[in-house]
């Protein structure tokens, strides 16, 4: 029994190191160049940050240890990736991770389809060789083209009056709820209206006690920004509500519970 079971220890220790290494069998190739230390983790690939840009003819690629930020010079334009946020930046525009960047033997990797974004690239995937083929097509629009001023101000603030308190994630869920009610047949159909919309009373209590002019901080910006590049953490939300503070219940007894982040309890 007890040989039986060696066996049976050596054969699993055997298929876990070969299918590290299979995930580990994987090449990327940037504009012909070859960007050596990919890796496939559930089915993503991740490269290191450096080699993606060295072969994507950065001009420099530096990392502050304190501030804990990696910043990448490209064609004019500015990329930061930060250790410990779950999105980047590049070119005054916000791409969300959904983790922070991992950490792999000192350097730092990201997935390839997001690095690829940065560089407005073009990403084919040969299953057959397991390669991956970036063609860069020059950096991101910036963000002053991308991002509507007005939708930017009001979905900042709206989170800020919500969410200021809860964790980023939250914040990301607060402005999903409006975005989701722009593009529902629901809801007038842009942001300054979904949020002061009053046709079936108060939709969020900031546009009445005031707390809708208070001035954003820059999480709720980014937070906001990413909402408008297309995040959604918070699937198919319209409501949200504190429960524990809420004065009427009608949410809670009318909605299907979507999910909880925080103090919030999102609902469809």
């Amino acid at each position: 029994m007890k040989k039986i079971f060696i066996l049976f220890a050596l054969f699993a220790l055997m298929l876990c190191i070969s299918t590290q290494a299979d995930e580990k069998d994987v090449s990327v190739w940037v504009d012909m160049q070859r960007v050596e230390g990919a890796f496939i983790e559930n089915g993503v690939t991740y490269v290191p940050i450096r080699a993606f840009y060295n072969a994507s003819g950065a001009e420099s690629v530096e990392w502050d240890g304190e501030k804990r930020v990696a910043t990448v010079k490209l064609e004019g334009t500015e990329i930061k990736i930060f250790a410990d946020k779950e999105y980047m930046s590049a070119n005054g525009r916000y791409i969300f991770l959904g983790k922070p960047a991992k950490n792999v033997d000192g350097r730092m990797c990201v997935a390839i389809r997001l690095l690829a974004k940065t560089v407005n690239g073009d990403v084919t995937w040969d299953g057959e060789n397991k390669r991956v083929y970036v063609e860069s097509g020059g950096v991101m629009l910036c963000g002053d083209k991308f991002y509507d001023e007005t939708d930017v101000l009001w979905l900042s603030r709206i989170i800020y009056a919500e969410s200021r308190g809860e964790p980023f994630e939250g914040k990301l869920a607060v402005g999903c709820v409006v975005m989701n009610r722009v593009e529902s047949d629901e809801f007038p159909d842009d942001v300054y209206s979904v949020i002061f919309d009053r046709k079936y009373g108060v939709q969020f209590t900031p546009t009445s006690n005031g707390t809708i002019n208070n001035t954003p901080d820059e999480s709720c910006v980014i937070a906001a920004k990413l909402c408008l590049e297309g995040v959604r953490v918070a699937d198919d939300a319209l409501y949200f509500v504190n429960e524990r503070i809420a004065k009427s219940a009608w949410v809670s007894r009318n909605r299907e519970k979507v999910m909880e982040i925080g103090n919030h309890t999102f609902f469809n």
